[in-house]
């Protein structure tokens, strides 16, 4: 039997991030990044493209609150948006506040990113040699594990990772979105 998902659109000028809950709704997942087509219709066909295998109950909708509650310039651009490209989409959908969650993301990635040359570092220093440090198996035999450094996500000077982070901060957002109603 199939589940039906909760899906999380971050509607951004340029790109859509694209998030999924699981089937229990507990744990919201990163899923795509769709970029903007030259109209609604097409930017609606290149999301249902990365959700064709999904059967969709609802979508939430990040939209971007002032701190004090009230719809901003950026929120009203999102809402008209949203009108506009959720009306092809045959399911139901709720605005949620996603303020701070590019932000949130960022620091996510940026904490991942400590936590790998950490362990990069670790590595390099308990092998002073340059050799790849051996790892034995569960049979007892080495196999070699490189030392490279780990280039998940390359920061740029100002320290935020190139890495895109559309769909991560729809998966903030559907994530904030799960928790309420748990």
């Amino acid at each position: 039997m199939s589940h039906k998902r909760v899906i999380a659109l971050d509607l951004g000028e340029k790109r859509i991030g694209v998030a999924v809950a699981d089937s229990s709704r507990v744990l919201a997942m990163p899923w795509a990044i769709v970029e903007r087509q030259s109209d609604y219709e097409a930017t609606y066909l290149a999301i249902r493209d990365v959700l064709e295998d999904i059967d969709i109950d609802f979508i939430v909708v990040g939209l971007p609150v002032s701190l004090s509650g009230k719809l901003n310039q950026a929120a009203e651009r999102i809402s008209d948006d949203a009108n506009k490209l959720l009306g092809f989409f045959d399911t139901k959908w709720v605005f949620w506040d996603e303020r701070n969650s590019s932000k949130e993301a960022f620091s996510l990635l940026r904490g991942a990113k400590s936590m790998s040359e950490d362990i990069s570092t670790r590595h390099s220093r308990q092998n002073s040699t340059g050799k790849s440090p051996t790892v034995k198996s569960r049979d007892g035999s080495g196999s070699e594990m490189s030392t490279r450094k780990n280039t998940f996500l390359q920061g740029k000077s100002s320290g935020y990772p190139k890495t895109r982070i559309d769909d991560k901060a729809a998966a903030v957002i559907l994530q904030s979105y799960l928790d309420a109603f748990r």
